[in-house]
């Protein structure tokens, strides 16, 4: 991921983000909810979205970054040990696991316990540390958000997320009648994630009552109440919401899929094809790289197109590509092999060619597919049907097109 360095002329000395960076900051997700809006038995945490289940793409938020030190993911008994699966199978390094309990806030206080109970860690180190609760079911919080909320949780004591409200807010009365209308201006809705000095959210779940344990919903109120803190209120963009009904799993899927299309273009000597796919993309928000070796492929590209020749060297060309893929693209990807052919091509051999790769890539999320683009045919205006069909594949991703030849 390519990023934009802003340098301060008026400080030669290092700024105050880089130096609160350096700070440890835990992770506390819990995720023992039973996810009953949802209307489903398997809670919303662990639905499948594009061959991985949702809590991974929130944890790959925290543990791809430097300056976290810990993820305490919080959750209930009987799944222990599936998430332990989950863990072993992303290769995930940070995450450290917690039973929870029968709320939310039983559960992050048992998280809480477990950063005051880590032997790696002295109790000085923790007392200048920052703790980010955020939900196991919001997975697009970025690095930006997170750090505004750490470094305002280490100078204010507590920090937290806000959105404004979308609709107009009333009030009832006790016999279902409006009673009065909020005025909107004034109000936001609260969201994670939020963070809080390891001093300040220990000493509120130390103090809090059994009722609000057991009711209580809002953990900034939890310091402001029992520590006296007012949190500060940070704007955060439109991607911090939160997946809880069921319809929110589709949209998920379509954010996951524009947010983790990561395309590159190998071997291409045309640079009209070039210019024809990275058009296509750029209409879905996508940037495409080019490169004419597989080893001068970035390491976080996650879908390859390929212009191959001849048929001869297909399957080499093929597994060679795939094994990059599997390596690097984590979370799944695609192999687009476009083999251009002077010939009438054994379409039967082709179709043995994709369906092997595609089985092989299964478990790894890999869409495989193979263009077959004739010369006299590619040379007559096939260019922008290329262009729209490597889109299609990269961007939509469905399992349907795996193991599938096009003919172009």
């Amino acid at each position: 991921m390519s990023r934009l360095l802003f340098v301060d002329i008026h400080s030669f000395m290092p700024s105050l983000e880089e130096k609160k960076m350096e700070l440890p900051t835990y992770v506390i997700l819990p995720a023992a909810g039973s996810g009953e809006r949802m209307g489903i038995k398997q809670p919303k945490q662990f639905c499948n979205i594009l061959g991985l289940p949702l809590i991974v793409y929130t944890i790959e938020c925290f543990e791809r970054l430097p300056w976290i030190t810990k993820i305490f993911i919080v959750i209930s008994l009987d799944r222990i040990n599936y998430m332990q699966r989950i863990l072993l199978e992303n290769d995930f390094q940070k995450v450290e696991l917690v039973e929870g309990a029968s709320t939310r806030h039983r559960s992050i206080r048992n998280g809480i316990n477990a950063i005051s109970s880590d032997e790696d860690d002295e109790q000085a180190y923790l007392e200048k540390s920052v703790v980010i609760v955020h939900d196991a079911v919001r997975p697009f919080v970025d690095e930006n958000i997170l750090k505004k909320i750490a470094l305002a949780a280490s100078e204010f004591g507590a920090a937290g997320c806000i959105r404004p409200l979308v609709s107009t807010t009333v009030a009832a009365d006790e016999e279902g009648f409006l009673d009065h209308t909020l005025v909107r201006s004034k109000y936001r809705a609260s969201q994670t994630p939020q963070a809080f000095s390891y001093p300040i959210i220990k000493t509120a779940y130390e103090k809090i009552s059994e009722h609000n344990l057991d009711f209580g919903t809002e953990c900034l109120h939890v310091a402001q109440e029992y520590c006296q803190v007012k949190a500060k209120l940070i704007e955060a963009p439109e991607d911090v919401w939160k997946i809880t009904y069921r319809r929110d799993l589709y949209a998920a899927e379509a954010i996951i899929k524009e947010k983790r299309v990561s395309p590159c273009l190998v071997g291409f000597d045309d640079n009209r094809l070039v210019k024809s796919i990275q058009s296509k993309l750029s209409e879905k928000s996508l940037c495409c790289t080019s490169v004419h070796w597989m080893t001068s492929t970035p390491k976080h590209i996650n879908s390859i197109a390929i212009m191959i020749e001849g048929e001869e060297s297909l399957q080499d060309q093929g597994n060679e590509t795939l094994n990059w893929l599997i390596t690097h693209a984590i979370g799944g990807g695609c192999l687009i092999m476009i083999l251009l052919t002077t010939s009438q091509p054994n379409v039967e051999k082709l179709h043995q060619i994709a369906h092997t790769l595609s089985e092989r890539s299964k478990q790894n999320c890999v869409n495989v597919s193979i263009l077959v683009l004739e010369e006299k045919t590619y040379y007559m205006g096939a260019v922008e049907r290329i262009g729209s069909l490597v889109t299609t594949l990269m961007f939509d991703r469905l399992p349907a097109f795996s193991g599938q030849v096009f003919m172009v």
